[in-house]
């Protein structure tokens, strides 16, 4: 399954930031919050595809990501314990980039799903520039406190000697000469970003279920009657749960041991490569549906009033006298 999660995430990637710079207007994108909020879904899904597959790329071409093997029996006089592989570090933040985006993208979505529920009940008229303001703020805010985390905890760890080297007595130790090294736990810095990641598994959950709920409420509800081309709207909500609801499902039965990942690896590779499939989904039904997307998320601004033209007047009082230009009172 390498290979066809390599080109599903390379053909995510190219796909939606290809319609980020091709199908959103950018006038509408600065000015409009559901045409914001959506690009920005685009925009994250694509960097999340991109770092995913930059990610697989790096583990499959010879980075070793696994932790330094300690010497068996005593350490020589003057031995210090070798730094972790540069595949360690690698490994730990493109894994910290990917999250990053993922938990992006879910945030975008919830957003761009709450202002699509306001652009069909409550329309948003004014202050949207501040609204996308606070939208970016808010996003941004989550990102970076999760890289300051992780930065943070992995720069101020100390990590220990290996068992086998460490003196008698210590937890952990191996007396000289039996060869029988423990194993290390994970570093800190491994385990806070396990933390985040079920944080960030949480919100995705939201991300998905929200479009669900609102898509029900609004082929219920009356007000959908009075809305053109809501078929789009259908179909997304259908493709999000598609490719999302698998993966959702599956990834902590596999962690937590309740299936055996050896046994049913293909479910579970079939389950990521549906996940890594989201940005060409999108992107399609973008296409296939673009009318709807005009006419749903592009708002159009209130025309102007057109300014009275200004009028010549000939002063008589002299053969000489220049003509007058005169602008009516407003």
């Amino acid at each position: 399954m390498l290979f066809f999660d390599s080109v599903a995430l390379a053909l995510s990637a190219s796909m939606t930031l290809t319609a980020c710079a091709t199908v959103f207007k950018w006038k509408s994108v600065r000015k409009h919050a559901t045409h914001s909020t959506m690009f920005m879904v685009f925009l994250s899904l694509g960097l999340w595809s991109l770092s995913t597959l930059v990610r697989i790329v790096l583990i499959y071409t010879g980075i070793d990501p696994g932790p330094p093997k300690p010497p068996i029996g005593p350490p020589p006089p003057g031995f210090t314990p070798p730094p972790p592989p540069l595949g360690v570090k690698v490994i730990l933040y493109t894994t910290l980039v990917t999250d990053m985006f993922f938990n992006a993208t879910s945030l975008w979505c919830i957003l761009a799903t709450y202002e699509f529920q306001r652009w069909v009940w409550r329309p948003r008229l004014v202050h949207e520039r501040k609204t996308l303001r606070w939208y970016h703020l808010f996003v941004q805010a989550c990102c970076v406190a999760q890289v300051v985390a992780v930065t943070t905890v992995d720069v101020l760890w100390v990590p220990p000697p290996p068992p086998a080297i460490r003196p008698l007595g210590v937890a952990g130790g191996s007396p000289p000469g039996l060869g029988g090294p423990g194993k290390l736990p994970p570093p800190p810095a491994q385990l806070l970003m396990e933390n985040i990641f079920w944080t960030i598994f949480c919100v995705r959950w939201v991300a998905v279920l929200y479009p669900v709920v609102l898509g029900i409420v609004l082929a219920c509800s009356p007000k959908a009657r009075g809305l053109n081309r809501t078929q789009s709207v259908h179909v997304f909500v259908l493709l999000l749960v598609a490719l999302n609801v698998p993966y959702l499902v599956v990834e902590p039965l596999f962690d937590f041991g309740i299936l055996n990942k050896t046994e049913m690896l293909l479910l579970y590779s079939v389950s990521k490569f549906a996940t890594y499939c989201s940005g060409v989904g999108m992107v399609n039904l973008l296409g296939l549906y673009l009318v709807d997307f005009d006419v749903l998320y592009v708002v159009k601004d209130p025309p102007l009033m057109p300014s009275p033209s200004a009028f010549l007047v000939f002063e008589s009082n002299s053969y000489y006298s220049p003509a007058t230009l005169v602008h009516p009172r407003r």
